[in-house]
């Protein structure tokens, strides 16, 4: 029996192809598509370089005032880059 099909069969080996196979399938309710959007524009992407540099810096502060040393500022700073960089990423997100 020939298939009307257009897709091609997955492999029964293959673990990716079925997943790409679905993704083709524009009606199948399972698949979550991405918001459509414009990429990043350089405002957007200095704003976040400017968060997580301030994020950072009171992640150095906050170590610093809680008598960490070496390690434990760096672990801090970085910390503190991620938390508010994520949260100003998420508010220009839902805005």
């Amino acid at each position: 029996m020939i298939s009307t099909d257009p897709r091609p069969k997955p492999s029964r080996y293959s673990l990716v192809a079925p997943l790409a196979l679905q993704s083709l399938d524009a009606a199948n309710p399972c698949m979550i598509a991405p918001k459509a959007s414009k990429a990043m524009v350089k405002p957007d992407q200095l704003e976040l370089l400017i968060a997580a540099a301030a994020g950072a810096v009171l992640g150095i502060v906050t170590a610093y005032s809680l008598g960490h040393e070496g390690l434990g500022i760096l672990t801090w700073a970085l910390m503190g880059a991620v938390v508010v960089g994520g949260v100003v990423y998420c508010v220009k997100f839902f805005r």
